[in-house]
């Protein structure tokens, strides 16, 4: 369920279809210049930064990460991310939980990381997501419910656990979220079914930041993933 983190558009390797060594699959990629620094988030919301040009060239199979930075044991990498130190971004937990921030507040020259999104218990950190030039946020819950809320109810925070972004009940937590325009398609996503939101039909599931969002219509409620059709 990691692989969907492709954002960014004009280049023209199929990451997908790469080469890897015996058991490995593609997780996440991204595009950028070699004088550009890279970030990583980890499951544990700990993140970390290496400059382009340290990474091995894609005519090996690459190297471990493990080889240059040091999670704790048994902590997974969930993403790579990159985008200009100036951009905003949106991070969250699994729990409800998120703020608004830049870039640059992923960078770090610590092997270990650096404490960025504080994860609650019984949850993960979820990818990052680009919100620059996006007004809204619109959040899928584990019980069928959407909430899209405005982008300026988040607070700015270089880093820590954020605010409450949607009203969630015991063990339900966010599955998928994505950041939007009101002029755009949101595509709800259920196994072979894709619900398309657009327009008045976005209306309906407005509200306010820490609300708990409107349930998704029957053959739904098992939705997994938002997308946005540009």
């Amino acid at each position: 369920g990691l692989s969907e983190f492709i954002r960014q558009k004009g280049a023209d390797v199929d990451a997908e279809n790469l080469n890897y060594r015996a058991g490995d699959q593609y997780l996440s990629h991204a595009v950028g210049k070699t004088n550009q620094r890279i970030y990583f988030l980890d499951e544990t919301g700990r993140s970390y930064a290496l400059p382009i040009s340290s990474l091995p060239s894609a005519r090996g199979l690459g190297e471990p990460l493990s080889s240059k930075l040091a999670p704790a044991s048994g902590v997974a990498f969930i993403q790579v991310y990159l985008d200009d130190e100036e951009s905003e971004l949106i991070a969250a937990s699994s729990s409800g939980y998120g703020f608004k921030t830049q870039v640059k507040q992923l960078d770090t020259n610590a092997k270990a990381g650096k404490s960025f999104l504080s994860v609650p218990e019984k949850s993960k950190a979820l990818p990052l997501i680009s919100a620059q030039n996006m007004t809204h946020l619109a959040v899928l819950s584990s019980a069928g419910r959407l909430l899209i809320i405005d982008l300026s109810e988040l607070p700015n925070l270089n880093k820590g656990k954020g605010n409450k972004l949607i009203q969630l009940e015991a063990k339900e937590q966010i599955l998928s979220m994505t950041t939007l325009n009101l002029d755009e398609i949101i595509q709800v996503v259920a196994g072979q079914q894709h619900l398309k939101l657009k327009g008045d039909d976005l209306q309906k599931y407005m509200g306010k930041r820490a609300s708990k969002g409107h349930l998704l219509p029957r053959g739904y409620q098992k939705a997994n993933k938002l997308l946005i059709q540009r």
